[in-house]
């Protein structure tokens, strides 16, 4: 699965194919669309003790118009306090 520093906006990521791969924001740490054969999701990562956290925010067909408050990081705080 490859990995590229995008920024993540509605357009980029509406134009996707689905190929397996992971789609990392170049403004917010640690925020990321992950792509497969069937779908589109909103994942955030952090380390913790050097371990590599993923949290899954929700699939992207059924978050289309929360993408605005989730690329901004509203969600951040509440997934890594």
């Amino acid at each position: 699965m490859s990995t590229s520093r995008v920024k993540l906006t509605k357009s980029f990521i509406d134009q996707l194919e689905l190929t397996p791969a992971i789609y990392r924001d170049s403004e917010i740490i640690g925020f990321a669309i992950r792509v497969n054969n069937s779908y589109k999701t909103y994942i955030v990562e952090k380390k913790v003790k050097g371990k590599s956290i993923r949290c899954k925010l929700g699939d992207y067909e059924k978050m289309a118009l929360l993408h605005k408050p989730i690329s901004k990081g509203l969600f951040h705080n509440i997934i890594f306090k």
